[in-house]
């Protein structure tokens, strides 16, 4: 997905992104608000809005409808699955939970709707102004929580609180799917995985001036951006120390766009 100017420079000073949908905007978490709320319960909200075709795919690849679904799965959209899974209450609940938490939202103002086929975005919970929220409206959404919280693709370790054995099914199939993947990524790679911790302890030993007092309110996308863009300045320092000493490395564009 293709950002514009305007939520570019919101993603850089943390204040709500806006979608193309004026009324409906993906809210930046600073470091304070995860921490206060658990970063694995944090990343078990992110996890379940942006799960992909392919996880849906890979849940229900013991099923009589996979091959059908599979076929089709260029065609499918992310929502079509959370609204085919939503049969189920607990995880209606657990889904329409989630999406209101990355929009900033009160419980009530998103409703997936089984029978209808669709998702609906309540402006206001005293009025009745509603809106539908369309594929193409959702995936933004999606994309523009994934680059708020600094990834491409989902990787949480966060879990969920299923409210039933149906919707924890469902939950569990999706989680182990993932650290399946994460394993073999991980065999597959000598380098072992930063965490965010990692990332905080590298900014406040390296920068000059963010420190483990003021980055707890940063927004998670300024953590990650700071510390892209500080390891492009070492990189920049350390070329132009080769050259001046006779190296012909190129020198870094540490201000580049990311």
């Amino acid at each position: 997905m293709e950002i514009n100017d305007s939520q570019k420079l919101n993603l850089i000073l943390g204040v709500p992104i806006h979608t193309s949908d004026i009324d409906i905007k993906i809210k930046q978490f600073t470091l304070r608000e995860v921490s206060h709320m658990g970063y694995e319960n944090y990343l078990s909200h992110v996890g379940l809005v942006t799960t992909t075709v392919d996880d849906f795919l890979k849940i229900l690849i013991d099923t009589p409808i996979y091959m059908d679904l599979y076929m089709k799965r260029h065609e499918l959209k992310p929502l079509d699955f959370f609204i085919m899974f939503s049969e189920d209450e607990s995880y209606r609940e657990m889904v329409e939970k989630a999406i209101e938490f990355v929009l900033g939202l009160e419980r009530g103002q998103i409703i997936l709707e089984y029978f209808s086929n669709r998702l609906l975005f309540k402006k206001d919970l005293s009025s009745d102004d509603i809106k539908l929220i369309d594929s193409e409206l959702f995936n933004e959404i999606v994309s523009l929580v994934k680059m708020s919280n600094g990834m491409m693709s989902i990787s949480s370790d966060g879990e969920a609180n299923p409210h039933d054995e149906r919707a924890k099914e469902i939950y569990e199939k999706m989680k182990k799917n993932r650290e399946k993947i994460q394993r073999i990524k991980a065999m597959e790679s000598d380098e072992k995985p930063r965490g965010l911790n990692d990332i905080i302890s590298a900014i406040t030993v390296k920068s000059p001036s963010t420190n483990k007092l003021n980055i707890l309110d940063y927004t998670l996308f300024q953590i990650y951006d700071e510390y892209a863009r500080l390891y492009l300045v070492e990189n920049y320092n350390l070329s132009v120390k080769s050259m001046m000493f006779g190296g012909d490395s190129e020198i870094a564009d540490w201000a580049k766009p990311q």
